[in-house]
Parts: structure tokens; C-alpha cells; sequence
């Protein structure tokens, strides 16, 4: 079970046209397997091979789009929110899960790789 994350971020710019990036990373559902002293995000796509392989098997991309966008991986911080040293599900995959988030938790900063799209694609065409 998977839950796609999307993110505009802007460039610091004053134009009318307003560059950024979109950002794309992956959630998985967990398993409850602790990874002590680690701050890399452990329920998402993080090896660039398992990103390529999702956009061109799971979402159908074609190799031609995919080149045309040329994605570039990109690592971040997210502050999220984590009971135990590990990230709770996002709203979507404890919904999809049946989890129950807990009342209580604190906030983490985790590691996550993301595919950044910084182009911008003519849609009038």
C-alpha cells in the first residue's frame, strides 16, 4: 500500500512567474521494525532505483516522459510527527491501514528522498 506525497516549493523570487520545484517521494506501509540512531525516513522509497521503478511500473510513466521531465533525486528534512523514534503514518496511510495515531507524540526531523521535478513543462501545447 502506497500514499504519494506532493509538494510545490517556490523559489524566493518577486517575478509574476513564480519558479520552484514540485516534490514527489513515496510512503509505504510500515513494518514495526525499529531502526535505532537513524534519521532516514524508514517507510518511504529512499534508493534512487526504487523511485525509477515505481514512476515507470507503478504509475505507467513512459521512459519518454520520464526523460522529457528528468526528475532529479533530492534529499530533505521533514519534521513529522514520531512516537518510539519512528515516524507515525501520515493521516492517509493510517487511514488506509486501520492504525490509530496516538494522542501524544513528539516532533522528529526525518530524512526523506524525494524526486524533484525543476523544469517547467508547457501544458498549452
Amino acid at each position: 500500500m502506497d500514499v504519494y506525497h506532493g509538494a510545490w516549493i517556490a523559489a524566493v523570487s518577486a517575478d509574476f512567474e513564480n519558479s520552484g520545484q514540485f516534490m514527489f517521494w513515496v510512503e509505504r506501509q510500515g513494518n514495526k521494525t525499529s531502526q535505532a540512531n537513524s534519521a532516514i525516513h524508514p517507510n518511504h522509497l529512499s534508493k534512487t532505483s526504487q523511485l525509477k521503478d515505481f514512476l515507470s511500473t507503478d504509475l505507467s510513466l513512459t521512459k519518454a516522459l520520464l526523460d522529457n521531465l528528468n526528475p532529479v533525486v533530492a534529499t530533505f528534512y521533514a519534521a513529522l510527527p514520531s512516537v518510539d523514534q519512528q515516524p507515525l503514518p501520515s493521516l492517509e496511510m493510517a487511514s488506509l491501514s486501520g492504525d490509530y495515531l496516538p494522542d501524544e507524540y513528539d516532533w522528529q526531523i526525518w530524512t526523506i528522498n524525494w524526486y524533484c521535478y525543476q523544469q517547467t513543462i508547457d501544458v498549452s501545447a
